[in-house]
């Protein structure tokens, strides 16, 4: 009885969660009329029940027509809940996809303005190597000038604005190195903040396991989940059914039994009243 107890709790349960995101996901495809859409899918949802255990108990003593048309009308309504499961889940995944979308729009951002100051970085620095060499020349070519005052006085002009350039380009990189840091320091936030926040982070790592792109994956565990979700709540109700009749048929047996076992002590009896009868008769 327990086990029959569990079985009913389970199909019970399970049917109502089906019914449950399959009304949510038909009053979001549906929201001009979300109360009229509830009440709707509910009656179904309990008619189709109703209808899977009318076809288990009296499949045998209904007719063909009637047979075909309630067989047709449970398997339409199957679809219906899994179609209505299938929005609720879908919609559910683009609220977190959009905010995942967000969270990309400015990964991505920041990886571009990093990219740009890392070139920025790489031409500074060969500009200051540059300049570096040229301060170098023009130092050879003062000592190179002698007593000679124009080159020299050329010389020490080059020298001072390559060293000027030199020092703006190296307070340049400075702040390009910095900007860089905080760059990444925010890149790993946001990641953080996106696999922590929302649901869509850990499908990354299947869609890499499987060679998909994020939606696919979660499309596919949708797909799973509606495969199964309302046929087994179609199922163990009628599994429930089986084990009731499989109960009731124990019972009868089992009485049965019990009548048959008492219908010898009764007769004993009866006979043993008819012959006490008849020796007073006698007598």
């Amino acid at each position: 009885m327990l086990f029959i107890i569990l079985v009913a709790f389970s199909a019970l349960f399970v049917a109502g969660c089906a019914a449950f995101f399959s009304i949510k996901g038909l009053i979001v495809l549906f929201s001009g009329s979300s109360l009229a859409i509830g009440i709707m899918a509910s009656s179904l949802e309990i008619g189709k029940l109703v209808a899977a255990s009318f076809l288990h108990t009296y499949w045998k003593h209904i007719s063909f027509l009637l047979k075909t048309y309630l067989c047709v009308a449970v398997l339409t309504l199957m679809g219906v809940t899994s179609l209505g499961i299938f929005g609720f889940l879908t919609g559910a995944y683009q609220v977190h996809s959009a905010t995942v979308g967000t969270f990309e729009n400015k990964i991505e951002a920041l990886t571009t303005e990093k990219t740009a100051i890392e070139t920025g970085v790489a031409e500074h620095s060969e500009r200051i190597k540059s300049l570096t060499t040229l301060r170098q020349d023009q130092e050879q070519r003062v000592k190179d000038a002698g007593n000679y005052k124009a080159p020299r006085e050329q010389a020490y002009k080059a020298i001072e604005e390559a060293n000027l350039e030199i020092k703006q380009k190296e307070e340049s990189l400075t702040k390009d190195r910095e900007r860089i840091i905080e760059i990444e320091k925010d890149i790993s936030e946001l990641k953080i903040g996106m696999n922590t926040t929302t649901d869509v982070g850990s499908f990354k790592f299947i869609a890499a396991a499987t060679g998909s792109t994020v939606d696919e994956a979660v499309r596919y565990f949708i797909f799973a989940l509606i495969f199964v979700f309302d046929p087994l709540a179609v199922t163990l109700v009628l599994a429930w059914n089986k084990l009731l009749e499989a109960r009731r048929e124990k019972k009868e047996q089992e009485e049965a039994a019990y009548i048959a076992s008492l219908k010898p002590v009764e007769f004993e009896g009866i006979n043993a009243q008819d012959e006490n009868a008849s020796s007073l008769k006698k007598k």
